[in-house]
């Protein structure tokens, strides 16, 4: 048993999968089984319960995992006392689907020196949450509706982190320019019965009972005007900016369900509850909110 059995265990248990946890880790899925088992059958407990859904953590399990993730932070932090000082000046973001905070990001780059690891990536929901609380990320913008705040609320208390809220807005209903609905001034929701919804990988903290049943479920945000032109589908989002939309081909049309509170969504900053953001994250929401502040008042 070693530290690496632990990044393997707790890669299975945020991926919930020993198919995804596997090519995350760019190993053989039956050898990340076998050391699964090996790493169970050394601590004498079942870490997980295979289940069709996936792999579910046990009681046991659960206590595991926590010591598990604390010795791995604390590896990190060894290692990192043998590096440059320069390198630590890092920047790991985890950002929801939004060009906004991508905007945001890229300026920074382009504007600071950083000698450290840069590591941007899109991530939704709990998924991004975790890259935070786990360690991977120093900072993750994390996107919620209302209802679900209780919900959100239990996972960042009981995580170890802070919340910041950055915005809340109402979800725009977005089309292709080429849907049935797109030259509408006001599309009922009724009139969504039938064509299938779209949805970000991922993104846990924003599914709403649909009015059709006909879900799509994508990861490349690139993907998306091609997806909307081909399935006629539409997709709830953040506000776009005209410009974005003319480019990629959208619209966003006022509908009857903007009064939803499932609609109602919150953006938060997420970071460890008991570490202060260095100078590059205080820019970085600095430019967070100049970002928003060119849609909100658009």
């Amino acid at each position: 048993m070693n530290t690496l059995h632990f990044q393997y265990a707790v890669t299975v248990a945020r991926t919930g999968s020993i198919t995804q946890a596997a090519e995350e880790l760019f190993m053989a899925q039956p050898n990340l089984s076998k050391a699964i088992r090996e790493l169970e059958d050394g601590l004498g407990i079942e870490i997980f319960r295979r289940t069709p859904k996936g792999m579910v953590p046990t009681a046991q399990g659960e206590i595991f995992l926590r010591y598990a993730n604390n010795v791995l932070e604390q590896v990190e932090r060894m290692e990192a006392l043998g590096r440059a000082e320069g390198e630590s000046q890092r920047f790991r973001v985890m950002l929801p689907h939004s060009t906004y905070t991508v905007s945001a990001a890229l300026r920074l780059v382009a504007e600071q020196e950083i000698p450290g690891e840069i590591r941007l990536r899109e991530m939704e929901g709990v998924a991004a949450l975790r890259e935070v609380q786990e360690g991977r990320a120093d900072l993750a913008v994390v996107r919620h509706s209302l209802v679900q705040e209780g919900y959100f609320a239990d996972l960042v208390g009981h995580g170890g982190l802070s919340a910041e809220r950055i915005w809340e807005y109402d979800a725009q209903l977005t089309l292709h320019t080429s849907h049935p609905l797109a030259e509408s001034e006001q599309v009922e929701v009724a009139e969504l019965q039938g064509w299938p919804e779209l949805f970000f990988w991922n993104d846990e903290l924003l599914r709403r009972p649909g009015v059709g049943e006909r879900r799509i479920f994508f990861a490349d945000r690139l993907t998306l005007p091609g997806l909307l032109a081909a399935t006629k589908g539409y997709l709830w989002a953040t506000p776009l900016c005209g410009e974005d939309m003319d480019e990629r081909g959208l619209v966003q049309r006022p509908c009857t369900a903007a009064g939803d509170s499932s609609l109602r969504w919150r953006d938060m900053l997420i970071y460890p509850k008991n570490e202060r953001l260095g100078p590059i994250y205080r820019r970085f929401i600095d430019l967070l909110y100049e970002s928003r502040n060119a849609l909100a008042f658009e």
